[in-house]
C-alpha cells in the first residue's frame, strides 16, 4: 500500500485563483518576459502568467512529482527542485511566488528568489503576516528590505479558505 504524499507535509496549499490573477497583475508582465515561479505547485500562478507571456517564458520549479507531472500536462517543462538548491541559468525580468510559510520559510525563498531578479525586475509573493510584525532578526532585517525595495500589504482575511487554511497573508512587492 502505497501512500500518496501529503500536500500539507510540504506546506502546500494550492494560489486561489482570484490571487494568483491579483499577484500576476501586480508583477506587471509583458510579452517576452521571463518570469520565474518557485515552489510552483499545481501551477496556479504559472498559467495566469503564461496568458501573458507564453508558457516556454515561465520557469517553473517544483519539489513534488505528483505536480511536476500536472506542471508538465499544463505545458510547463518545470524543474523538479527544492527551490533553495535552485539557481537558474541567468536572471529573470520577473518572479510571482507563494512560498511554504512554515518556521519563515517564506523569508528564505523571497531571499533567495531576490538573488535571481534582473537588475528593472520585479517580484511578488505572498508571505505569512506575521513578516510583518515578528521581532526576530530575520523579520526586521527583511522588512529592512521591504522598505529600501518595495512594499507590502494585507490580502484580505480567508483569502485561502478556498483550499483548506485560513491563514493570514500579506503581498509584498520588490524593485531591484
Amino acid at each position: 500500500y502505497d501512500r500518496p504524499e501529503r500536500p500539507e507535509n510540504f506546506g502546500f496549499f494550492p494560489t486561489p485563483s482570484a490571487l494568483a490573477k491579483a499577484l500576476v497583475e501586480q508583477a506587471q508582465l509583458a510579452p517576452g518576459m521571463t518570469v520565474l515561479e518557485p515552489s510552483a505547485g499545481i501551477g496556479n500562478i504559472a498559467i495566469e502568467a503564461a496568458a501573458i507571456v507564453g508558457a516556454q517564458n515561465v520557469l517553473t520549479v517544483e519539489l513534488q512529482a505528483c505536480n511536476v507531472d500536472v506542471l508538465k500536462g499544463l505545458g510547463f517543462s518545470p524543474v523538479q527542485s527544492d527551490f533553495l538548491a535552485f539557481q537558474p541559468a541567468e536572471p529573470v525580468d520577473r518572479i510571482v511566488m507563494n512560498p511554504p510559510f512554515a518556521r519563515q520559510a517564506d523569508i528564505d525563498h523571497v531571499l533567495h528568489a531576490w538573488s535571481m531578479l534582473k537588475d528593472g525586475g520585479r517580484l511578488v509573493a505572498i508571505m505569512a503576516a506575521s513578516v510583518t510584525f515578528r521581532n526576530n532578526a530575520k523579520s526586521v532585517a527583511f522588512r529592512n528590505l521591504v522598505d529600501r525595495h518595495g512594499r507590502m500589504w494585507d490580502n484580505p482575511d480567508g483569502s485561502f479558505k478556498s483550499v483548506g487554511t485560513l491563514v493570514r497573508t500579506v503581498t509584498v512587492v520588490l524593485e531591484k
